[in-house]
């Protein structure tokens, strides 16, 4: 009925899949995750573009994975520390902060709060940033 959790590239997908494999209600998983119903339905929802990494956690650790088995490629770039790996993007194509700016059609203060982790970078700028490199 599900596919196998290595094809799968949403976040979403991999909750739902790992929640259904296990046989848990979505209440029982939102109640451990300190999710009210709803928000836990909307974690589970193709159009999310963010999520809390914290509930992930406890997600992951009711569901018995490493949270790492729930992550898209945008949730792991923000999990993983945005800020180091941004810079090292810019600096292995040897872009200076304004530069990147350009390319990716936003401010040079964008940059800076991104790399500096005072800001997350939204999931449509990663995907327009994942299309350049």
């Amino acid at each position: 009925m599900y596919p196998n959790p290595e094809e799968l590239t949403r976040t979403a997908d991999k909750i739902r899949y790992y929640r259904h494999k296990k046989g848990v209600l979505i209440t029982d998983l939102a109640s451990y995750a300190s999710l009210d119903r709803k928000t836990m339905s909307h974690y589970e929802c193709k159009n999310r573009k963010h999520y809390s990494i914290s509930s992930l956690e406890r997600i992951a650790e009711y569901l018995e994975i490493p949270v790492t088995a729930l992550l898209d490629d945008y949730t792991r770039f923000i999990y993983q520390g945005q800020g180091k790996q941004l810079k090292e993007y810019r600096k292995s194509h040897s872009l200076r902060q304004i530069d990147l700016a350009r390319q990716l059609q936003v401010s040079k203060t964008s940059i800076q709060k991104w790399e500096s982790e005072k800001k997350r970078i939204s999931k449509d700028t990663f995907d327009k940033m994942s299309q350049l490199f």
